[in-house]
Formats: C-alpha cells, structure tokens, sequence
C-alpha cells in the first residue's frame, strides 16, 4: 500500500462558539457558520444595530482570525466581564495574550478555559522570551534534503547533531521525537490530547527546548510538543525522522516554502526582501496553527485548511463535501502512518481545486485523512485540506504580518 502521512495535529478546540437556543440565526451567523469568513466580516461592518451575543462572539474570533490582537483582546475581555463562566471567550482571550507574547496574562486565561497543559506551557514562557533569534542577519534560507514525498530538513536540537525534520504547516508547536526528548531529559510541563488524520488520537506531551537550528538560524527556548515519530521514517524509505517543524516556528517570521528551488525561506519582520510575485490571498490564523483561506474544488467554494503534511496528495476533506462532489473513490484503500497511528484511506481525483486564481486540474486525493473534528470545531465550517501535491509546484509564503498568503511560480 502506497504510503501517506499527516503528521499535524488538531488540537482539541475550546475556541468554538457554542450555539445560542435563544438567538434567531442571522446574516452574520450564517455565513460565519457556512465558511464565508469575509463576507461575515463585510456584513458585521454594515451593522447599525447593536450586535446580539452571538454576533459579537463572531466578532471577537474573526479578529484572532486576522491576527488584529489588541482588538481581539479588548473583544474578549468584554465577552469574559459579561459572563466570566464562558470557557470560549477565555480560551480565545488566552490565545490573543499568547500570540502577543503575553503569556503570563495567557495562562491565566488557559486557566480559566480549562486548559491546564497550556497554562502551565504559557507561566514557563513567561519566565523568559521564547524563540529568541540568536544570528546576525534579517533573512535565513534552509535548503531541504528531500522535496517529496514532503519537504525535509536537517535541524540540530540543543546543539546536538544533525537530524531530519519534516516541516508541515498541520503542526502548530515544534513536534519533537519522544525518544529524542528522553535522551535529552527534557522535563514535561503538561500533556493534553491531539487529534491527527483519520480522527486517531494521541497524548501529545509539553516541554521547552533549549535551542533550535536550522542552516544559519538559531532560535533559542523553542517550545516544543513531544510525540513518537519514529514511524514517520516510513514514506521515507527508513530514514529517522525526529520531528517536525510547524506553524509555531514558521510565524516568528515571513515563511515561504519555495518548493521549486528546494528550500525553506524565513524572513524577519524588518526585512527588506520583496515578495515573489504571484496568486495573494487572505489568510486567516484559528486557533494557534490553522491556516484558513478561500478555496474551491470541484467548483464548490469552501473554506481551505493549508496543511502541506498530506505525502503525496493534494487535498482530503470531510464527507460532505466528498457527497456534494460526487466523487467515486477507489476501492483500493492506502494506508500510513499519522501522528495518531496507521490511518487509512482511498483515493479519488479532484476535478479542479482552486485558491484564489492558482488552479489545477486532475488532482489526485484522499477520503479517510481529513479529521471529522475539523469540519465544525472552530464554529465556522472548514471543508477543504490542500496539501502538497497541489502546492508543490508554488512558492508558498505565508505572511504572518499582513496576514497573507502568496502562490508565486
């Protein structure tokens, strides 16, 4: 069976806005619940009534979603002084703080929300800054070692020796190998569950790593989840895999994942580098690791989850929308390793999937990855997962400031 992976994981979500019995579904509502992020926030723009609750809880996550997070704060604060039992408005206000640096403020919120793990992870980081760049220079370029089936690199832990890393933005924090962890002694701070492909789950553990390098680039106090990757080295032909590098790395900068020419691309904010020209896009941030954009396939629009770690494919989704495709799967299942365990799955063909005005015909894909918590946990529904079989053929630059995302040839 031919070998597939998604290493990322979806971590268990208290950023769902919960349903309100007693509010009549708006506009607002609507197209918030349905995906269409943009046009819920066009029409929260033309409101001239005061917001109901559940408009301004739409409100509150649209701005995390755009990275604005003095607003967001404000927006949850109001929300928690309202009502200090709502677990989502915690949570949400806790990852404002966080994504801001503000993690002792954070912890407190992940208290508040429930989530133990976390607020213990975020009082560690207070104690000192995390991911400090500790090189001279504004840019850095990492070049992978392989492209295919996903893109790898050689990374050192702790000043430790050279080891292969797999970059996939359906990872949110650092994933280190639990063997790796063990020899290093980390100590955990917290364990939480994750939810990988196919639904599987696994216990994901916390630590912080003293440092990170990759190529010329030195980041120092990494946070890190610990899980066994040894199975990954699988799609690999055997090579040991002893982690992966995800979202929480990729937005302390400008990222691309330039694919043609083979490398990983990280830019600081007061770079002067001028982006590739190409297909830009809006791109909305959920939760601390979900890259959402607007995307089609099949000619169905649907909100697109940007996780590059599918090997060898270009898109999964959720059984509604395979049923509103009418796509035929092969009977042939294929399996692999998740970071969950083997997953199954089979494939199909997408017909056309599209982001903004970069497209491709035939795309082959999966049914059985794409988690069944995904489609609705955040409040808002996501129906699309494009992979890197569709994206490999771009530069990928996820642009974490103007909350952008560019496809450049």
């Amino acid at each position: 069976m031919r070998k597939i992976l998604v290493a990322g994981a979806v971590a268990a979500l208290a950023l769902v806005i919960p349903p309100a019995a007693a509010e009549e579904p708006s506009t607002i509502d609507t197209l918030f619940r349905t995906g269409d992020l943009a046009g819920a926030w066009s029409a929260l723009a033309t409101v001239q009534a005061p917001l109901t609750g559940r408009e301004s809880k739409i409100r509150c996550h649209l701005l995390l979603f755009k990275n604005q997070l003095p607003d967001a704060q404000r927006c949850f604060a109001e929300l928690t002084k309202a009502d200090p039992s709502d677990r989502s408005a915690h949570a949400g206000l806790a990852e404002a703080y966080s994504r801001s640096g503000q993690f002792a403020a954070a912890a407190s919120e992940f208290d508040f929300a429930g989530n133990a793990p976390r607020a213990a992870q975020a009082r560690c980081l207070a104690a000192a800054t995390p991911y400090v760049v500790k090189s001279p220079g504004e840019e850095f370029v990492v070049p992978f070692e392989r492209v295919d089936p996903l893109p790898l690199i050689k990374v050192q832990v702790n000043g430790g020796d050279p080891c292969f890393f797999i970059i996939d933005t359906g990872a949110g924090t650092t994933v280190l190998d639990k063997q790796v962890a063990d020899q290093l002694k980390l100590p955990r701070i917290g364990a939480e569950g994750g939810v990988f492909a196919g639904g599987k789950k696994a216990t994901v553990e916390y630590s912080i790593i003293g440092a990170l390098t990759l190529g010329d680039l030195t980041l120092e106090r990494v946070p890190v989840q610990i899980l066994d990757t040894s199975s990954f080295g699988s799609i690999f032909g055997g090579l040991p895999i002893n982690g992966v590098i995800g979202v929480g790395v990729l937005r302390q900068f400008t990222a691309s994942l330039d694919y043609p020419h083979h490398r990983l691309e990280l830019r600081l904010a007061n770079s002067t580098h001028s982006a590739s020209r190409g297909v830009t896009m809006p791109m909305w941030l959920a939760g601390d690791h979900l890259v959402l954009v607007s995307g089609s396939v099949g000619g169905l629009p649907e909100l697109t989850l940007i996780d590059t770690g599918l090997a060898g494919f270009g898109c999964t989704l959720p059984k509604s929308t395979l049923d509103a495709l009418g796509a035929k799967l092969d009977e042939k299942e294929v399996s692999g390793p998740g970071g969950g365990g083997v997953t199954s799955a089979n494939r199909f063909t997408a017909s056309r999937i599209a982001l903004g005005q970069a497209a491709a015909e035939d795309v082959p894909c999966l049914f059985g990855p794409f988690p069944p918590s995904l489609e609705t946990s955040l409040g808002t529904r996501v129906g699309l997962l494009v992979s890197h079989q569709f994206l490999k053929r771009f530069n990928v630059t996820f642009d974490f400031r103007a909350m952008t995302l560019t496809l450049a040839d």
